[in-house]
Protein backbone atom coordinates (compact mmCIF):
# COMPACT_ATOMS: atom_id res chain seq x y z
CA UNK A 1 0.00 0.00 0.00
CA UNK A 2 1.47 3.06 -0.71
CA UNK A 3 0.46 6.60 0.38
CA UNK A 4 1.01 10.26 -1.45
CA UNK A 5 2.62 12.70 0.88
CA UNK A 6 1.55 15.30 -1.24
CA UNK A 7 -2.33 15.35 -0.25
CA UNK A 8 -2.48 12.53 2.12
CA UNK A 9 -4.30 10.49 -0.22
CA UNK A 10 -4.10 7.10 -0.94
CA UNK A 11 -2.65 5.93 -4.30
CA UNK A 12 -4.64 3.40 -5.48
CA UNK A 13 -2.97 -0.17 -7.45
CA UNK A 14 -3.88 -0.86 -10.78
CA UNK A 15 -5.73 -4.02 -9.52
CA UNK A 16 -7.67 -1.98 -7.01
CA UNK A 17 -8.86 0.15 -9.70
CA UNK A 18 -9.95 -2.63 -11.85
CA UNK A 19 -12.07 -4.30 -8.76
CA UNK A 20 -13.26 -0.47 -8.24
CA UNK A 21 -14.29 0.09 -11.97
CA UNK A 22 -15.87 -3.94 -12.25
CA UNK A 23 -17.94 -3.21 -8.67
CA UNK A 24 -18.78 0.29 -10.64
CA UNK A 25 -20.38 -1.36 -13.48
CA UNK A 26 -21.63 -4.48 -11.22
CA UNK A 27 -23.25 -2.04 -8.94
CA UNK A 28 -24.60 0.94 -11.53
CA UNK A 29 -26.69 -2.30 -13.68
CA UNK A 30 -28.32 -3.08 -10.77
CA UNK A 31 -29.17 0.00 -9.72
CA UNK A 32 -33.01 0.57 -9.71
CA UNK A 33 -34.12 -2.65 -11.59
CA UNK A 34 -37.53 -2.90 -11.32
CA UNK A 35 -37.08 -6.77 -11.76
CA UNK A 36 -35.50 -7.71 -8.53
CA UNK A 37 -38.64 -5.54 -7.14
CA UNK A 38 -41.42 -7.86 -8.54
CA UNK A 39 -39.44 -10.76 -7.37
CA UNK A 40 -38.91 -9.40 -3.77
CA UNK A 41 -42.51 -8.57 -2.85
CA UNK A 42 -43.97 -12.10 -3.83
CA UNK A 43 -41.22 -13.95 -2.24
CA UNK A 44 -41.61 -11.65 1.15
CA UNK A 45 -45.44 -12.26 1.17
CA UNK A 46 -44.49 -15.88 0.61
CA UNK A 47 -42.02 -16.20 3.89
CA UNK A 48 -45.10 -14.24 6.10
CA UNK A 49 -47.30 -16.70 4.58
CA UNK A 50 -45.04 -19.59 5.69
CA UNK A 51 -44.38 -18.27 9.33
CA UNK A 52 -48.05 -17.51 9.50
CA UNK A 53 -48.62 -21.32 9.01
CA UNK A 54 -46.02 -22.24 11.09
CA UNK A 55 -46.78 -20.40 13.74
CA UNK A 56 -50.64 -21.40 13.62
CA UNK A 57 -49.85 -24.83 13.92
CA UNK A 58 -46.93 -24.46 17.28
CA UNK A 59 -49.79 -21.87 18.72
CA UNK A 60 -52.23 -24.90 18.76
CA UNK A 61 -49.71 -27.04 20.08
CA UNK A 62 -49.06 -25.40 22.65
CA UNK A 63 -52.34 -24.38 23.89
CA UNK A 64 -53.88 -27.51 23.49
CA UNK A 65 -50.98 -28.45 26.33
CA UNK A 66 -51.95 -25.47 28.18
CA UNK A 67 -55.31 -26.82 28.25
CA UNK A 68 -54.26 -30.30 29.54
CA UNK A 69 -52.43 -28.55 32.26
CA UNK A 70 -55.45 -26.82 33.58
CA UNK A 71 -57.19 -29.69 33.56
CA UNK A 72 -55.15 -31.25 35.28
CA UNK A 73 -54.35 -28.85 37.91
CA UNK A 74 -58.31 -28.90 38.09
CA UNK A 75 -57.67 -32.77 39.11
CA UNK A 76 -55.33 -32.59 41.63
CA UNK A 77 -55.78 -29.07 43.10
CA UNK A 78 -59.87 -28.46 42.50
CA UNK A 79 -59.62 -25.20 41.54
CA UNK A 80 -59.42 -23.76 37.97
CA UNK A 81 -56.68 -20.94 37.74
CA UNK A 82 -58.24 -19.57 34.42
CA UNK A 83 -61.38 -17.21 34.24
CA UNK A 84 -61.69 -17.92 30.69
CA UNK A 85 -61.78 -21.22 30.45
CA UNK A 86 -64.83 -23.32 30.59
CA UNK A 87 -64.69 -26.25 32.92
CA UNK A 88 -67.17 -29.27 32.57
CA UNK A 89 -67.42 -32.23 35.45
CA UNK A 90 -68.84 -35.24 33.21
CA UNK A 91 -69.34 -38.12 36.39
CA UNK A 92 -68.11 -41.99 35.34
CA UNK A 93 -70.01 -45.09 36.26
CA UNK A 94 -67.33 -46.96 38.02
CA UNK A 95 -66.36 -43.70 40.31
CA UNK A 96 -64.43 -40.72 39.61
CA UNK A 97 -65.09 -38.03 37.14
CA UNK A 98 -64.03 -36.73 33.51
CA UNK A 99 -62.63 -32.70 33.51
CA UNK A 100 -62.82 -31.02 30.02
CA UNK A 101 -61.30 -27.93 29.72
CA UNK A 102 -62.09 -25.67 26.90
CA UNK A 103 -60.34 -22.04 25.92
CA UNK A 104 -60.82 -20.02 23.52
CA UNK A 105 -57.89 -18.17 21.73
CA UNK A 106 -57.42 -15.61 19.69
CA UNK A 107 -54.15 -14.41 17.66
CA UNK A 108 -53.17 -11.71 15.30
CA UNK A 109 -52.21 -11.85 12.11
CA UNK A 110 -49.13 -10.70 10.76
CA UNK A 111 -49.38 -11.68 6.97
CA UNK A 112 -51.99 -11.40 4.17
CA UNK A 113 -52.61 -15.14 4.77
CA UNK A 114 -55.54 -14.83 7.49
CA UNK A 115 -56.59 -11.25 7.57
CA UNK A 116 -58.79 -11.55 10.69
CA UNK A 117 -56.00 -13.91 12.79
CA UNK A 118 -56.23 -17.22 14.09
CA UNK A 119 -59.16 -17.93 16.45
CA UNK A 120 -59.61 -21.44 17.77
CA UNK A 121 -60.92 -23.86 20.62
CA UNK A 122 -58.28 -25.87 22.41
CA UNK A 123 -59.48 -28.89 24.59
CA UNK A 124 -57.91 -30.39 28.00
CA UNK A 125 -59.01 -33.65 29.56
CA UNK A 126 -58.35 -35.17 32.86
CA UNK A 127 -59.88 -38.48 34.64
CA UNK A 128 -60.27 -38.15 38.40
Amino acid sequence: MRFSWMNFCRVKTEKESKIDLIRGKFIASCAGNVESALTLIPTVILFLSVLQLGSIALSRVVYAGVSDGRATQKTFLGVDSASTSHTTEIPLSGGGSLYVVRDSHSLPSFSPLLQQGDNFTSVGMSVQ
